[in-house]
Formats: C-alpha cells, structure tokens, sequence
C-alpha cells in the first residue's frame, strides 16, 4: 500500500511540473523576454 501510494503521489507529482513546464512555456512565446 505504502509503495502504491508513493506512485500514485509521484504521478500527480509529474502531472504538477508538466502543467508548470508548459504553462512555462506558453508563457515564453506570449511574452519573450531578451
């Protein structure tokens, strides 16, 4: 159970940064910064 949890936290975990990383990015294209 405790490793089941431990990769049901890690995938919500990735779901956080992939959000953040592509929010990032549009973010970029919308506003380049030179």
């Amino acid at each position: 159970d405790n490793c089941e949890s431990r990769l049901s936290w890690f995938q919500d975990f990735n779901r956080e940064i992939v959000r953040t990383l592509s929010f990032s990015d549009h973010e970029a294209f919308d506003h380049p910064v030179a």
